[in-house]
């Protein structure tokens, strides 16, 4: 664990204890005043035990959704009459001229047993988009496979070849393409071995998923946020939904693009330096993850024991813990992932992350923790496995793959 003493990032407006105390203030009195007119209505000629269990349902099923509700009236107050740049992204120079910056940045994306040819094209499209402003020099791309499969870790063998040399041109080091045979860890294992063994030279490693496609934009403006606020220990960008095909994932996906910018601004506002991080599509200091970040291996056999596999809001967690900022950075620009296809796709990754979230029991006795980041775990895995998708982005696919 980490003792850094870090200047915190200033924001203007509400100090950050007011803001949450605020939050607190609405949603204690928001929920007990939905209790209190359940109870009423039901408390006539007695509660019985049904009415018993519909009280206590409403207690279990309540809070998120009036969470959820505050965070987006926040949220569209902030965007209607405040000024985000100055009251919750001070740190990030959306507009002007790109920044000079001088670190190295690892573009680091994690695949398993996926068609490797649509993922070589997103590496390439981020090359090229890093090439038209020219800062290629200073990223670099490290492919992470945990493929098992022989046929696909053979067509990632040739693919790569064929475009290892296309893939470094221009950059400060050439791609590097490691597989591991056994996925110990799973995906957090994965992105932890680079960090321990190939990560030297490597400041920050933007972590993406295979289906993850980033601007080149952003990635530089990211980066220099990094370099100018060393208490900056992550930093996760909002993505947005490619398109998808399915009339049921449009449907969905345009509800997220309206309605998601405003419940991330309301949570980033009182969130603070005590960001969640979703896995990928985030840039993140190498050194503070190495000293903080590693996971430990739970006691007893999965699926609530051993290695944890919804690791991103355990090691936010940690990184908090460790004195460094998480921060979240609530615009939606070049930042992008697809969805699941289908509802029945939509279901089996809502059941990966619900398995995963039922380890977070274990943050009830991990010491030094913030309070909000405890939220975050309590949010996550204890309040509402099954309800909160936001909370729990990147439950292992490594698992059932």
């Amino acid at each position: 664990m980490s003792n850094n003493i870090l200047t915190p990032i200033q924001t203007a407006g509400m100090p950050l204890f007011y803001r949450r105390l605020m939050v607190a203030a609405l949603n204690i009195t928001s929920i007990f005043y939905i209790l209190w007119t359940t109870f009423a209505m039901l408390q006539p000629g007695g509660i019985t035990n049904l009415e018993a269990f519909i009280l206590f349902c409403t207690f279990i099923c309540a809070p998120p959704y009036i969470i959820h509700t505050w965070n987006h009236v926040i949220g569209l107050c902030i965007s209607t009459f405040g000024e985000p740049e100055k009251s919750i992204y001070p740190y990030f120079n959306a507009s002007g001229p790109l920044p000079e910056i001088t670190s190295k940045t690892a573009l680091v994306i994690c695949m398993r047993n996926e068609d490797p040819i649509p993922v070589f094209q997103g590496l390439l499209a981020i090359q090229e988009s890093l090439r038209r402003i020219s800062y290629l020099q200073h990223f670099r791309f490290v492919i992470l496979s945990d493929t098992s499969r022989p046929d696909i870790a053979g067509v990632e063998d040739q693919v790569f070849a064929s475009i290892k040399d296309s893939l470094g041109i221009g950059m400060y080091r050439e791609p590097l393409y490691r597989r591991r045979m056994k996925n110990s860890g799973y995906k957090a294992g994965n992105i932890m071995d680079y960090v321990v063994n190939y990560a030297k030279g490597d400041d920050f490693m933007v972590t993406l998923d295979s289906d993850s496609v980033m601007g080149g934009d952003l990635l530089v403006r990211m980066v220099s946020s990094m370099e100018r606020y060393p208490q900056l220990g992550l930093l996760q960008s909002q993505f947005l939904h490619i398109p998808a095909i399915s009339t049921f994932t449009r449907m969905v996906q345009f509800g997220r693009r309206h309605g998601v910018r405003f419940r991330h601004l309301g949570t980033s506002w009182w969130f603070g330096d005590c960001g969640l991080y979703w896995g990928h599509n985030a840039i993140i200091r190498i050194k503070a993850f190495h000293e903080n970040c590693m996971l430990p291996v739970l006691k007893g056999k999965p699926p609530l024991g051993g290695h944890i596999l919804s690791h991103d809001v355990i090691e936010a967690i940690f990184m908090r813990r460790g004195g460094y900022e998480v921060r979240m950075l609530p615009l939606h620009v070049e930042s992008y992932e697809t969805s699941p296809p289908t509802f029945i796709d939509y279901l089996r990754r809502e059941h990966r992350w619900c398995q995963g979230s039922m380890q977070y029991w274990f943050l009830l006795k991990e010491p030094g923790l913030a309070p909000v980041t405890l939220y975050h775990g309590y949010q996550a895995g204890i309040m509402m496995p099954s309800s909160n998708t936001t909370q729990r982005r990147n439950c292992s696919y490594y698992v059932l793959a």
